[in-house]
């Protein structure tokens, strides 16, 4: 290997960790990075930071109202439909670096529709879909479907 390969090798070894005195920059990944819950539900984020093997992980929801996150990075969604931010801060162990990242969390209200009864003995309706999931302000479709009562021999 030639001497100038050599000594650009090296340049680029000090450059990358930082040799020189600068603070190196880290990175910063959550998953998932968009979530959908429903009121009340818990997801659990993970936060993966590349450019330090030592870094402190701080969770936050940026929305005053916007539900609950514990350091560990487990979210619980608020009881008011939304979309909302949980933001993810590394900050390196040895240098300071910092970096920030945010998640989306869609938070929705989640409907179950029992199945309907008519005043028929042996009648029904159903409904369908028997789950639904809408947004504030936000439309869906059902489908109600008559059963009559049947005779058995």
């Amino acid at each position: 290997m030639a001497a100038s390969q050599i000594r650009r090798i090296l340049i680029f070894l000090l450059l990358v960790t930082g040799a020189f005195g600068q603070p190196r920059s880290i990175s910063i990944a959550v998953f998932p990075a968009e979530s959908t819950l429903h009121v009340g539900q818990i997801q659990s984020f993970t936060a993966v930071v590349v450019g330090t093997s030592e870094a402190v992980i701080e969770w936050m929801v940026l929305e005053p109202a916007g539900g609950t996150i514990t350091q560990e990075g487990i979210y619980t969604a608020p009881y008011e439909v939304g979309i909302y931010h949980v933001l993810a801060t590394a900050t390196s162990s040895s240098d300071g670096a910092r970096a920030q990242i945010t998640a989306k969390v869609t938070v929705l209200i989640d409907y179950d529709v029992p199945p309907l009864r008519s005043g028929l003995a042996g009648a029904n309706w159903l409904v369908t879909p028997a789950h639904i999931a809408l947004l504030t302000r936000h439309s869906g479709q059902l489908e109600a479907i008559f059963l009559p009562p049947f005779e058995v021999p």
